[in-house]
């Protein structure tokens, strides 16, 4: 049984919030206080930020997916410049990567953390010319 919690990390040096989700999700009440715990980090950095999140401990049920994707959506294009998860749980992965198709969002589902930080790094616009 998951915890209902969300772990936060974030490193100003590089603009990225890493977060670790132990968090199961079954109904839209489930989705909305996720999207809430997300909402009120997001807010108090004051900025838009990379997310890089551990999702082992995530499951999005089926009957949800659609609306968590449409959520998670909402939340993406005010508050987060690119994102990447990792995992190596197989059903976190594919019931994520479900979800991510279902609401438009790519899935950047990687093995392990160093892997979803170098996606993050090459999302990251380079100098000026």
């Amino acid at each position: 049984m998951s915890a209902q919690s969300i772990k936060f990390d974030f490193d100003p040096e590089r603009n990225i919030l890493f977060t670790e989700d132990d968090f199961s999700v079954a109904t839209e009440q489930d989705v909305d206080e996720f999207i809430r715990l997300n909402l009120e980090q997001f807010k108090s950095l004051g900025h838009p930020v990379y997310l890089v999140s551990r999702i082992d401990g995530l499951h999005i049920g089926a009957q949800i997916s659609e609306y968590y994707g449409r959520r998670s959506r909402e939340v993406f294009k005010d508050h987060i410049l690119g994102f990447a998860r990792y995992g190596e749980n197989a059903a976190s992965r594919m019931t994520v990567r479900t979800a991510s198709r279902k609401a438009g969002l790519e899935s950047n589902i990687c093995n392990t953390r160093e892997e979803a930080v170098r996606i993050i790094e090459q999302m990251k616009p380079g100098p000026e010319k």
